[in-house]
């Protein structure tokens, strides 16, 4: 296992864009039904 040091700005910027991607998949998936169906 490694460690790996960031900058904080470098942080904050991937966690935004990680958020924006889940918001993205959220709206996806808002629409669908999750049963299974037959």
């Amino acid at each position: 296992m490694e460690i790996v040091n960031i900058e904080a700005r470098t942080f904050e910027a991937m966690a935004t864009r990680f958020e924006h991607f889940a918001q993205r998949m959220d709206s996806l998936c808002a629409g669908q039904n999750k049963e299974l169906k037959k």
